[in-house]
């Protein structure tokens, strides 16, 4: 008798147990997945506030927050007019500089880029050849100058060839582009 008891007692227990287990289940996926949500939106709450967080460090940045000045300050990177003995003075600068002689350089008007707003202007852009014979390192020096200049000049193509002349010396061809504001504004 006490072993059919303990076996009813031990019946009941389980079927209670597997009740629970069984209300359970439901449940525990329930709160699984309240977890998986919470840390969704926790996740991008962390995106969020990196995002934020760069956005707060890009507009310290000295050279973004200055984009909002007058056209004035942007005169010596675009000027507002093209003038071909201003450029051609920068250009003989950086040749004297690293020891080449003046050229005659010849401007063409390439192309007209537009800019996306109300009444801004066309950027124009002119091109000019350089050829120039010299070593390698004296020819790396004027690329590297044309783009640290303060106006802003694009080495658009690079032709490298041995010199004729002597074997230490390179011929380079630089095709270099310069660009300016046009007077012309465009609408959105």
């Amino acid at each position: 008798m006490r072993l059919i008891v303990n076996l009813l007692i031990i019946i009941i227990m389980f079927e209670v147990a597997s009740g629970v287990v069984r209300d359970l289940i439901p449940n525990y996926r329930q709160v699984l997945g309240l977890i998986q949500e919470r840390n969704v939106e926790r996740e991008k709450l962390q995106r969020i506030g990196q995002i934020r967080n760069l956005f707060d460090r890009l507009s310290q940045r000295r050279d973004l927050s200055r984009l909002h000045l007058s056209e004035a300050y942007f005169e010596t990177y675009l000027p507002s007019q093209f003038r071909d003995y201003e450029a051609l003075a920068i250009v003989d600068g950086i040749l004297r500089s690293n020891g080449f002689q003046s050229q005659n350089v010849g401007f063409s008007e390439v192309k007209q880029h537009p800019i996306s707003g109300i009444n801004l202007p066309l950027i124009r852009e002119y091109m000019f050849n350089l050829p120039l014979e010299g070593s390698y390192t004296a020819i790396n020096q004027v690329i590297r100058d044309f783009e640290t200049n303060s106006r802003v000049f694009a080495i658009k193509r690079i032709e490298l060839h041995r010199s004729d002349r002597a074997p230490s010396l390179i011929r380079a061809s630089l095709d270099v582009a310069t660009y300016s504001f046009s007077s012309t504004s465009i609408l959105p």
